[in-house]
């Protein structure tokens, strides 16, 4: 998550120079065009999310048959390894192809880590163990765009680098070491054998979900519809919100990166507490109680007018995503029983990403073509976040009437 989050601070402006929309630094600059950009920036992160897609379905179930350890090793080698081909892109459409190959990376990689540490833990206590692997995401989410921020200072101050294509292409090589210490990481990590009796048959894929009770086949299937709703309304906001706090608040990127991290501070004490109340009291308030906050600060976020406003619906919006994620996985580890968990989180992960294919399309459209008009008293650039959030609340009401919290929890 260090690289990650590092280079999702740069990529809007690498962009931008590939184009050569930036054909100065930032810095220096009285404004930016970052709407330029939207449309790309959007592809970009539908191309992602659809290889993450195909290789979430297939992750989870080979994880299931053959062990997940392998599958996890294999994933971050090659998350590394694209990460470093960064540096050497001369043109947007390579940007796409290696973020491409980084979606089938990610896809082999985050689902099958889920339901391995989802295995090795109690019902009792696996609400707080997955906040507490949230939690050292959202650790990595606070230092990662002041990594970002200190990586480009680095290239333009002391390599000299002031040429924008070179500023930003050469911090992603550097960025891409940080994500080293996790494939070595990853040797360690104990594996489940896996069950290397059982052959990956198509037959048998959905063998498992059949044997399920009635509420839970309707839980587990609310799930996934939320997954692609979820997945719509986040890759509209998130194809969309980076461009607006450019383009309309602020357009130096040490201070985008600040708020993003004062906002990653946020989720990060908000978690475990949460989560330890999930365990206590139930998942299921938790999850609605945080996804209302989540989904009002979605709405509000282009009625926002200086740094401050952008910082705190940054902050409220983080902080309920980071309550609702390790809340909502520990639910679904509670539904799906240990045989079938690594394709249930790889098809709700699957149906998530196809969700976040369809918004970036979406909200990069309705960003570009609206942006400059007025419907009723309101700017258009306002359209792709409300219709952002009134998704998400469908999806609010559609968890509470229709996804049971299980009595008697899978081991």
């Amino acid at each position: 998550m260090l690289g990650f989050g590092a280079f999702n601070l740069l990529r809007p402006y690498l962009v931008l120079a590939l184009k050569g929309v930036l054909t100065e630094l930032p810095e220096e600059v009285a404004s930016i065009s970052a709407g330029e950009a939207v449309v790309e920036l959007g592809l970009m992160m539908s191309v992602f999310m659809a290889t993450r897609s195909i290789m979430s379905i297939i992750g989870g179930w080979i994880g299931d048959v053959l062990g997940r350890k392998k599958l996890i090793i294999f994933g971050l080698a090659l998350y590394v390894a694209v990460g470093l081909l960064y540096g050497f892109v001369s043109n947007v459409n390579q940007l796409i192809v290696l973020r491409a190959f980084q979606g089938f990376a990610s896809g082999l990689v985050w689902p099958v880590a889920e339901a391995l540490l989802a295995d090795s833990v109690s019902s009792e206590f696996r609400g707080r163990a997955i906040s507490l692997y949230v939690m050292f995401s959202n650790v990595a989410r606070i230092i990662g765009p002041s990594i970002g921020v200190l990586a480009y200072a680095f290239v333009v101050h002391f390599l000299g680098l002031r040429d924008p294509l070179n500023a930003f292409r050469a911090p992603a090589v550097l960025i891409s070491i940080f994500s080293f210490p996790a494939l070595i990481a990853s040797f360690v990590v104990k594996g489940d054998g896996g069950r290397s009796r059982r052959e990956l048959k198509l037959s048998e894929y959905f063998k498992g979900f059949s044997q399920l009770s009635r509420e839970a086949k309707r839980s587990v299937a609310v799930i996934f519809i939320n997954g692609i709703s979820n997945g719509i309304a986040m890759g509209i906001l998130m194809s969309v919100a980076m461009v607006y706090a450019i383009e309309y608040i602020v357009k130096d990127p040490a201070v985008i990166g600040g708020m993003m991290t004062i906002s990653a501070i946020a989720g990060l004490i908000s978690v475990y507490p949460a989560s330890w109340l999930s365990d206590k009291i139930g998942r299921k308030i938790i999850v609605i109680a945080s996804m209302i906050v989540s989904r009002t600060s979605v709405i509000v976020f282009p009625f926002t007018w200086d740094v401050a406003s952008l910082t705190l619906v940054y902050v409220m919006r983080t902080a309920a995503f980071s309550i609702s994620r390790p809340v909502m996985q520990a639910l679904q580890a509670d539904i799906a029983p240990r045989e079938i968990r690594g394709r249930v989180f790889g098809l709700q992960q699957a149906f998530s990403n196809i969700g976040m294919f369809i918004g970036p399309l979406i909200g990069s459209y309705l960003y570009y073509e609206f942006r400059n008009t007025t419907f009723f008293n309101l700017p258009g650039l306002v359209f792709p976040f409300i219709i952002s959030g009134l998704i998400g609340y469908a999806t609010l009401i559609l968890f509470a009437l229709f996804v049971s919290e299980p009595r008697n929890k899978t081991t």
